[in-house]
């Protein structure tokens, strides 16, 4: 029995190892409004409510094999933001300052075509920050980040085109901003722990996922039919 465990388990490893698969959008492809919006106290959302057309129009990517020749998937889609912000906190760093704000909520990618969520991220523990020359209002540019090892909460699920890849296990995301003002062009003050509103910003993203080795999963599955089998003989 535990030889030939062993000996699936060689097998597993020898059909290959895990690899990544990554999305991501790129900035500013949204025509006629923001990427995201702040419109209340400690509320950040995507750019709908100051967009003319009332959706951030993005172009998806999903690229299967990462790093790997592939060709990445293009899908004309609907960003959809929404988070609270649960901590603040301002460090002087050198000559200046980090901003960072911790953040609890959920995005999605829509598919323009069906108007049919494809992939849709919670989160708990989140990450924004902003370097600035000021303790009292933003930088011109900021990030919101997660990870796995920081987020045990960060968890995803996939429909439709990226159906396929509900396989993976999401380990990190983040957006790029820049262009962080206010609706008038001033800077962002932070106001109680929270950023003035309503601003603005420009983002792009990317996230990782692992997708075990289709090799390694179908061995791995005839090991747990086998081990099964052999227990209830």
């Amino acid at each position: 029995m535990k030889s030939f465990v062993m000996a699936v388990g060689a097998l597993a490893f020898a059909a290959g190892s895990s690899h990544a698969a990554l999305f991501s959008f790129a900035s500013d492809r949204n025509s006629d409004g923001p990427t995201f919006s702040g419109i209340a106290p400690g509320v950040i959302t995507d750019g709908r409510p100051d967009d003319t057309s009332g959706g951030v129009t993005v172009m998806f990517l999903i690229d299967r094999d990462n790093d790997g020749p592939g060709v990445a998937q293009a899908i004309s889609s609907r960003f959809e933001y929404n988070a609270v912000v649960t901590g603040y906190q301002v460090t002087p760093f050198g000559a200046a300052f980090i901003h960072s704000f911790t953040l609890d909520g959920t995005m999605s990618i829509v598919d323009a075509a069906t108007n049919d969520v494809i992939v849709a991220i919670n989160f708990d523990n989140a990450l924004m920050s902003s370097w600035s020359n000021s303790a009292s209002s933003l930088g011109r540019s900021a990030q919101m980040q997660d990870n796995v090892d920081t987020d045990p909460g960060l968890s995803f699920s996939t429909f439709g085109a990226a159906a396929d890849l509900a396989v993976e296990q999401l380990t990190d995301i983040g957006f790029s901003l820049t262009n962080v003002r206010l609706e008038n062009g001033n800077r962002v003050p932070v106001i109680g722990g929270q950023p003035g509103t309503p601003w603005l910003a420009e983002a792009s993203f990317s996230g990782s996922s692992v997708i075990p080795a289709p090799g390694a999963l179908a061995l791995a599955s005839m090991a747990a039919v086998v081990i099964t089998r052999r227990r209830r003989n």
